[in-house]
């Protein structure tokens, strides 16, 4: 993440290697959100908890959170856009389908939670 760095209070950083930033409070359509090379205006509410893109983001590059890749942008996320199912594929849902199928999920849950 080297492209701009957001300077709205509203919006957090996790993590130094991110592509996005979380809401910390709801962002109204149309507030302005700045970041050090300017501001963009939202295009959307934007929710507690929404993903926000820090830096433009590729058709098919790998999107950070946490320091981790969450996905991958299926379209081009400008810097300042919402961030969610409409412009991002998990991976997580790859890494789901491939969980090893000897592992008995059964006896990951704790004896008083399986009676």
């Amino acid at each position: 993440m080297t492209e701009s760095l957001c300077v709205d209070q509203r919006l957090r950083l996790l993590h130094p290697d991110d592509d996005v930033m979380v809401a910390f409070t709801e962002i109204e359509a149309g507030d302005m959100i700045e970041f050090s090379g300017g501001a963009v205006r939202a295009e959307r509410t934007i929710r507690l908890g929404d993903k926000i893109a820090c830096v433009g983001v590729a058709v098919g590059a790998p999107v950070r959170k946490f320091g981790e890749i969450i996905g991958t942008a299926t379209a081009v996320i400008p810097c300042g856009a919402w961030v969610h199912t409409h412009n991002l594929r998990s991976n997580y849902i790859d890494a789901i389908v491939n969980i090893d199928s000897t592992v008995n999920i059964d006896s990951t849950v704790a004896p008083e939670v399986a009676s």
